[in-house]
């Protein structure tokens, strides 16, 4: 069942007509201290492999290879959007989009 659970495609989609603004400032936030996301998602696999607790599970980081074709998201499928992802990690719980414009949240996504 963990292995289930902790299973994501590694299918990385194209970015057809994404602004490389954008892009980089997206970069910018995932590498930051400050949102955090990566301190576990590290890597070429961006993963750690690490189990955390992350909200009162203990999960194996996923890799985000793929992940925008990997929806819906956490253990129990509660995201159905990375944009909805990203709005509950406002709290802390997962890195920490708290103080993140719209337009930054748009950019991490």
């Amino acid at each position: 069942m963990a292995d289930y659970i902790n299973f994501r495609r590694h299918l990385d989609l194209p970015n057809h007509g994404a602004d490389n603004a954008i892009i980089a400032e997206g970069k910018e936030l995932f590498e930051s201290e400050a949102v955090g996301c990566s301190g576990c998602h590290t890597g070429e696999q961006f993963t750690d492999s690490g189990l955390h607790r992350v909200r009162g599970k203990n999960v194996r980081t996923p890799t985000l290879r793929g992940v925008a074709a990997s929806a819906p998201y956490f253990h129990d499928g509660s995201s159905a959007t990375l944009r909805e992802v990203l709005e509950r990690s406002r709290d802390g719980g997962m890195g920490s989009t708290r103080g993140l414009s719209d337009a930054q949240l748009l950019a991490l996504e």
